[in-house]
Order: structure tokens, then sequence, then C-alpha cells
């Protein structure tokens, strides 16, 4: 059975208000075995796509980063739900991105299945986008 991993949320101040944002490094398993992990900042204020940066491939400990890929996706509010679109990713020194249009010619659906799962699963995600940020933030 595939499940998340919660661990608690970093606290990390905004680089342009100063307002607390939550960082969150979630660990998606099957068993013992690590399939991707996700990351994801909830900010402390409006104005900022809810953006997933999503790793999977080899998380032996003598892995390289060549080993891992990483693909970004974004979450909006669409009225009646939500809807996942996929972006770019950048290098990291943890994996090597993909683009957008690797992503969705060779992940999509993968993509896409980790997004439902956090979407149904994550409460922390789904309490900042059904609350959005914090009242009083600008």
């Amino acid at each position: 059975m595939i499940e998340i991993e919660f661990d608690e949320p970093e606290v990390a101040l905004c680089e342009c208000c100063g307002h607390q944002n939550r960082r969150l490094f979630r660990t998606i398993r099957e068993g013992e075995e690590i399939k991707a992990v996700y990351l994801t900042t909830l900010p402390s204020h409006s104005g900022f796509p809810l953006i997933f940066t999503v790793v999977w491939g080899n998380f032996a400990d003598d892995a390289t980063k060549d080993e891992k890929l990483a693909a970004r996706f974004q979450v909006v509010d669409v009225g009646h739900g939500y809807a996942t679109g996929i972006v770019d990713a950048d290098d990291s020194e943890i994996a090597v991105g993909l683009s957008k249009d690797d992503a969705k010619e060779k992940y999509d659906k993968y993509l896409y299945s980790i997004s439902d799962l956090i979407l149904q699963e994550d409460k922390l995600v789904l309490e900042y986008l059904e609350s959005g940020p914090p009242a009083g933030h600008a």
C-alpha cells in the first residue's frame, strides 16, 4: 500500500514580507521502499502559486543526483475543485529536472497520481487550499 510519511513542516520566513511560510517535505512509501518525495511551501500570503516538486528514482545512500528525476506541478483552485498543471523543473542538488514537455510526455500519469494522492491525503495542503493564507497577511 502506498502511504505518505508526514514529517512536521519547517517554518521559514518569507523573503518579501517576513511572515512565516511552512515548508513541507514528504516521503511516499510502499512498505519500506521510498517511491518518491515531494516538497512544497505553503506561503503565508496570497499571490504565490502552490507548486510541488516531486523527486523519484534511486534513493540509496550512495545514489547520485543523475539517478533521480524531478518534476514540478502547480495546483490551482478552479472553483469546483482543484486542477493540476505540470510546469518546468530546474536541476537541483538532489535530482535532474525535467522540462514541462518531457514530464508530460513520459511521466504525466505518474505525476497526476501523486497529485491526486496529495490532494486526498495531505491534510496541511488541503487545509491551506480550503482556507488560504492566514488572515491578516497581505
